[in-house]
Order: structure tokens, then C-alpha cells, then sequence
């Protein structure tokens, strides 16, 4: 009443509070703390209660602010509910310290404490703590076992089969999706959780060469009864990306944007992240521009993205002669390769970062780049970058004629062959033309396969300005001028 009023007038006046707005805020840090230091500890749950009540009514308030106050008023299941709800729960690295709290008191929740020993994990992981995250891993297989509990043997096998796929794991991959589906079917389980695991095997099979059976996985998770439909689009066009449909891939995406409300920023986030790498595929240098400027205002959920993003972004930049946004989309892009935890996201975006600073004409800077990827992806076998990363280097070695070189790393890049998996399509082109003067078998048929290779690329990029695009970057100009027999001048570089 009248009593609150006048005191909060006094205090504003004697520089203890200040006035934002309708709400009252401590001036100075200290202020505050020796009042809540003052207070009985059933007071401080109380006082922590209303300030969580009052931030529930927030349409949109800050999760952590509210997970804090929750824990910290002891409403530990609304507290893991609401961190539960977050929809990239997994790249929020401040959870952890809660999630320790919450596993403390919420023993007798066992259906809430396993999925928040599965959020750890996850969290612990993208956080390139691999071996805690596989320790939390094995502690969550050993209660599902114990309990023989259906939907936890489906949040396992889920977390598991997640875990493959982005350790390039892809027979483990198929295995432990099909157990988590077996699972969830026989539970009460969410229909995103079917779709994510459904996602994930559409990825592990198309990767496999085995694009009928994902193209059957990915109607699959279409038609999830109550399914999202952002899930479902990203899997398709992850799908459409891996295959060379590049224009459905765009448009599914952009469907998707239209129907994605501006507060769901994580499914924006990653959206946006898969349409600038369609558009990098495309050669639609100018649309990526666009596309990567949203996607850096929309956050850092992950340092990879945002490192490609960048990194892509420098090279849009330089085309279209803006060279000082190419030079600080560089620096941005080093920055936040640099903060990336995971080792298996690094190695992705290190490869990103060595081909566009060899596209950028900055030879040494791509092949240090290159190396450091390299030394990573091959003690962890994470074949798709990894390809990329040795044809780079066989592909700058030859053109500055060392040969012996350009043969070692090409070498290496034939034994990717011997797994029957998918690698990427622009690689193999060079590859197969490399192959052609280096390699002592069949250079006529090799330098065969590159051209098919070549049109078969220039089909799927199909729009003529994109694909003069294609044919101004890295070697494919020249490989198209060889393949015409009429070689002429070097490497074109944008």
C-alpha cells in the first residue's frame, strides 16, 4: 500500500534503488547482498518464490533467471520442467550447474531425473567433455536396464543413437535408432522424440548410400501423428542437401521459415543455419548473404554454425567486392572456431574455414587451417569433413606443383572410398580430376568420372549465374576448360 510506496520513494531518493520501469532494481550489487544476507533462510524461499511467480507470468521470460529463482525457492520439478521445455536444452551450457541440484533432489522423480542425466549428457558433450558425457551415458543405460522401463530404454537408445550420428558412427547409428523406435512405441512418449530419432536414422542411412530407405524414414517422420512440423522439415531437407536436390532443399526450408514464429529462435536458428549451407552448395553467393546475416542475429547456440556461417559469409563478401566485411567476417569466424568445445564440431568447422580461406586466395592461412582439421579428423575418423580436408590440400599442393604432396594426401583420400559411405559431391570432382594426374591407374577413366561428376554438378545447381558461381571458385573452371581440351591459365580464384 501507501507504507510500500513511500519507502521505495525514499530509498530511489537515497541512491539505494533505482526505477526501471514498474519494477525497483538495487543501485549498487552490494546493497543487495547484504540485504538478502540479512534475511532467514525460510524468508530467502519465499522472496525467490515471488520473484519466480512474477517472472511465469513473463510471456517470454529469461530461463535461466527463472530456473535460478525456482531452484532457489525449492520447486525443483518446476524448475527441470521448465529447463526440460527449453527447446535446445542441449546447447545451454548454464544448465549444468542446476541440473547437479536437481538430480540431488529428485531422486524419487526417476522419470524427471532421466531425462535430465540425458540432458547432460548431451549438454557435456557439445561442451567437448566426451568422456563424462559417455560416463553419464553408461549411468543412464544401467538405470534403464535396471528398471526395464520402455520409455527410458527409448530415451537411451535415443541419446545414443544422437551420439553416433555425430561421431560419424553410422552402423551404431542405425542399431541404436531402431532399439529407441522399438521402445518409444511401446511408451507414452512425445511424437517429436519419434521424429528426432527418425531424423537421425534418415541421416545415418543416407550417408550409408542407402537413400531409398531414408527417403522412407523421412515420409515417416512426416506423418507423425501431432508431429512438428519444423522437425519434419529439417529432415527433409537435410535429406534433399546430402542427395543434390538443392533447389527442394531451399524451398523446404523457406517453407518451414514462413511458418516458424519469430519467439521460436532455436528452430529459426538451425533453420537458418541449413538454408545458408544449401546456399553454399548452390553457389548462391548472394542469397547466402542474406541468410548468414540472420542467422548471426539470432544468437550463439552453437559455435560451429556460427564459425561457418562467417566464414561463408567473408567469401559472399568478397565477391561482391566488400572487402572489409569479407576481413571481419574472417575474424569472426577464427573467433568462434576457436570456442568450440566438441572436437567432432570443430573438425567440421575448421574444414569450412581452410576451403574458404583457400577460396579467398589466402593460401597459408587455408593450409595451416587445413592441417590443424586434418590431425583432429583423422584420429577421429570423421570421414566427411575429413575427405574435404585432404582434397583441399592434395588440389593446393598440385597447383603450386608440388606433386609428391598432392599425391600423399590424395592417397590418403582414396581409402575413404573402401566405405561405402556418401562423400561430398564437389570433392569427388576434383578428387577424380587430381586422380587423373596423379595416380597411376586409368587417368583417361578418371578424368571420365570427373567430367560426369562435373555436369552431374552443374544439373543440380541448374540456374546459369550460380553455376558460372561454381565454376569461378577452387579448381572447376579449370577442370571444365581441361576436360573441353583447352586448359588455359591458372586456378580462378573469386
Amino acid at each position: 500500500g501507501g507504507e510500500v510506496e513511500q519507502a521505495l520513494e525514499r530509498f530511489v531518493r537515497d541512491g539505494l534503488l533505482v526505477q526501471e520501469g514498474d519494477a525497483y532494481a538495487f543501485r549498487a550489487d552490494v546493497y543487495k547482498k547484504a540485504l538478502y544476507a540479512s534475511l532467514l533462510n525460510h524468508n530467502k524461499r519465499v522472496l525467490h518464490g515471488l520473484i519466480a511467480d512474477i517472472l511465469l507470468k513473463r510471456e517470454r521470460p529469461h530461463r535461466i533467471r527463472l530456473i535460478h529463482h525456482l531452484v532457489r525457492a525449492e520447486r525443483y520439478a518446476e524448475a527441470a520442467q521448465v529447463m526440460l521445455d527449453d527447446p535446445t536444452p542441449t546447447y545451454n551450457y548454464e544448465f549444468l550447474p542446476y541440473i547437479d541440484i536437481l538430480l540431488r533432489r529428485l531422486r524419487s522423480e526417476e522419470r524427471l531425473a532421466f531425462r535430465l542425466l540425458v540432458t547432460k549428457s548431451a549438454i557435456l558433450f557439445n561442451s567437448g567433455k566426451i568422456d563424462e558425457s559417455e560416463a553419464v551415458l553408461q549411468h543412464i543405460m544401467r538405470m534403464a536396464i535396471v528398471r526395464k522401463d520402455a520409455n527410458l530404454m527409448g530415451f537411451a537408445y535415443h541419446q545414443i543413437c544422437v551420439y553416433n550420428v555425430m561421431t560419424y558412427s553410422f552402423q551404431k547409428a542405425v542399431f541404436t535408432g531402431q532399439k529407441a523406435l522399438f521402445h518409444y512405441r511401446r511408451s507414452e512418449v512425445r511424437a517429436r522424440s519419434v521424429q528426432g530419432v527418425l531424423r537421425m536414422l534418415a541421416e545415418a542411412h543416407t550417408i550409408r548410400n542407402e537413400a531409398d530407405e531414408a527417403r522412407r524414414l523421412v515420409a515417416q517422420c512426416e506423418a507423425i501423428p501431432g508431429g512438428d512440423a519444423s522437425t519434419a522439415a529439417e529432415a527433409r531437407a537435410e535429406f534433399e542437401l546430402l542427395t543434390g536436390d538443392y533447389d527442394k532443399a531451399l524451398a523446404t526450408v523457406s517453407r518451414s521459415l514462413e511458418h516458424l514464429a519469430e519467439e521460436r529462435t532455436p528452430e529459426r536458428f538451425f533453420a537458418y543455419d541449413l538454408m545458408v549451407k544449401i546456399q553454399w552448395q548452390l553457389c548462391d553467393f548472394s542469397g547466402l548473404r542474406d541468410s548468414a546475416r540472420r542467422l548471426l542475429g539470432l544468437g550463439a547456440l552453437s559455435e560451429s554454425s556460427l564459425s561457418q556461417a562467417n566464414a561463408m559469409l567473408a567469401i559472399s563478401s568478397l565477391l561482391y567486392g566488400d572487402r572489409d566485411l569479407a576481413r571481419d567476417s574472417f575474424v569472426q569466424a577464427e573467433f568462434y572456431a576457436g570456442q568450440i568445445r566438441n572436437v567432432f564440431d570443430r573438425v567440421d568447422a575448421l574444414r569450412t574455414l581452410a576451403l574458404c580461406r583457400h577460396m579467398a586466395g589466402e593460401g597459408k592461412k587455408a593450409e595451416s587451417t587445413a592441417l590443424e582439421g586434418l590431425t583432429h579428423g583423422l584420429r577421429h575418423s570423421c570421414f566427411w569433413p575429413t575427405f574435404t580436408l585432404l582434397v583441399l590440400l592434395s588440389e593446393t599442393s598440385f597447383m603450386r606443383g608440388k606433386e609428391e604432396r598432392a599425391r600423399f594426401f590424395l592417397t590418403e583420400a582414396s581409402f575413404f572410398f573402401t566405405t561405402g559411405l556418401l562423400l561430398p559431391s564437389k570433392d569427388l570432382i576434383v578428387y577424380y580430376w587430381l586422380a587423373s594426374k596423379l595416380l597411376d591407374q586409368s587417368p583417361a577413366r578418371n578424368l571420365s568420372v570427373a567430367a560426369r561428376l562435373l555436369e552431374d554438378e552443374k544439373l543440380h545447381i541448374a540456374r546459369e549465374d550460380y553455376v558460372a558461381n561454381f565454376l569461378s571458385i577452387r579448381s572447376f573452371g579449370r577442370i571444365q576448360k581441361e576436360i573441353e581440351g583447352a586448359l588455359v591459365g591458372p586456378e580462378l580464384q573469386p
